[in-house]
């Protein structure tokens, strides 16, 4: 939802109605990619994002040999493969700090959080309604 919904505002914006076909395709290929891998275990989050920004790359290449019927949009695919894999690192190194630092915050998890805290009357009551057994303070 999120992906679809960037794409579409992004185009919007900046590009125009081809560039949402090459986003959407790109964005499909690369969310399916990723869900896919993502059940694996022993990938870490450097090879999923690796293979969703490759994936991306491709998705788009794939739309414009469709659309523009020439295989010749091909011959950029080994840079595009390579751009992938760039971002695709660093994008992974980027997303396993953030997925560390939040495992790092359910570790100051509670029970009941204390009301004199900031928030902390919110904090009891969203999780009281959320069903919640701790909340994170």
């Amino acid at each position: 939802g999120i992906s679809i919904l960037r794409v579409v505002l992004v185009s919007a914006l900046f590009g125009n109605a081809m560039s949402i076909l090459y986003s959407l395709a790109g964005a499909a290929l690369s969310l399916l990619g990723m869900i896919a891998l993502r059940r694996i275990k022993a990938l870490s989050c450097i090879s999923v994002s690796v293979c969703g920004g490759v994936l991306h790359n491709i998705g788009q290449t794939l739309m414009a040999w469709l659309l523009l019927d020439t295989a010749a949009v091909t011959y950029s695919l080994p840079f595009l493969v390579l751009s992938g894999t760039v971002s695709g690192v660093a994008i992974g190194i980027a997303a396993g700090i953030m997925i560390g630092r939040v495992d790092l915050a359910k570790v100051h998890c509670t029970e009941q959080p204390a009301k004199s805290l900031p928030f902390g009357r919110l904090f009891q009551f969203v999780h009281t309604i959320s069903g919640s057994k701790q909340a994170c303070i």
